[in-house]
């Protein structure tokens, strides 16, 4: 038996298949970059295109699942119109979405950071359009991610100091877990999933040309790690280790009771 996930973020949206050990064993994804195309709180007509034209290829990956899941989180929960927006995707593509609040985001995130097998994990997840930050009993959400700053501040600079402001003091940990694709390409790009602050802020220092090897990410992966390193300052952590997992296996586990 397998499980699809269709995740429907700020920067990206995926869809993970998984089998019965929450193994993932398909794995697509379109850069459609909703964060975008929203105005006052609605999803102009190029971004209701890219959404349901992005659902619509990856709907072929979940025939062969048996049960699919599908939910948005950012991005569409910025949209005033949001049963209009659950509407359209299900007359256009049949599917049948949720938008998790920030509650329910968060809520997945630190089910899907139990999967690290630390005693008091704490970490973040590093999102196109938010930041879940948890540590110990201190949980939030917060409009932070890659995406969202690039496109609001335009500098990492900019986005380092309006992240370090927003998220004050946390408490200590030496270590955190880091989720979210952002996370995992700087972790890609240093060919290791353990990284320090010298790591993150030679990313905020990358020309234009460099950044470029980030592909779809060239123009956030900046202020993503800008993002994190304000984290990692309020925290006291001096590294982050990045991991495989998030939200979309966090909503499995409290769906699924995995």
């Amino acid at each position: 038996m397998s499980v699809c996930v269709i995740d429907i973020g700020s920067n990206t949206i995926r869809a993970v298949a998984y089998d019965d050990d929450m193994t993932p064993i398909k794995n697509s994804a379109v850069h459609a970059e909703l964060v975008r195309f929203i105005e006052d709180g609605v999803l102009l007509p190029e971004g209701e295109r890219r959404l349901t034209e992005a659902l619509l290829l990856l709907k072929m990956q979940t025939e062969a699942c048996d049960e699919t899941f599908v939910f948005a989180t950012s991005a569409l929960r910025t949209v005033s119109d949001r049963e209009g927006v659950l509407s359209l995707i299900k007359e256009e593509t049949g599917f049948s979405a949720e938008i998790l609040t920030e509650e329910e985001e968060a809520a997945c995130g630190r089910a899907a950071l139990m999967l690290t097998g630390a005693a008091d994990p704490a970490g973040f997840d590093l999102g196109g359009g938010s930041m879940q930050i948890f540590c110990g009993e201190y949980e939030c959400s917060l409009k932070l991610g890659s995406l969202r700053l690039y496109l609001e501040e335009k500098t990492p600079e900019n986005a380092y100091i309006r992240a370090f402001n927003e998220i004050g003091k946390l408490p200590q940990y030496e270590q955190l877990f880091g989720m979210g694709g952002t996370i995992r390409a700087i972790g890609a790009y240093f060919k290791t999933p353990v990284i320090g602050r010298r790591e993150l802020r030679r990313i905020m220092g990358l020309t234009p040309d460099e950044a470029a090897e980030f592909g779809e990410r060239a123009r956030s992966i900046g202020c993503g790690a800008a993002a994190a390193l304000a984290v990692m300052e309020a925290s006291g952590a001096e590294h982050t280790l990045a991991v495989n997992f998030g939200v979309r296996e966090g909503y499995l586990m409290i769906k699924k009771r995995f």
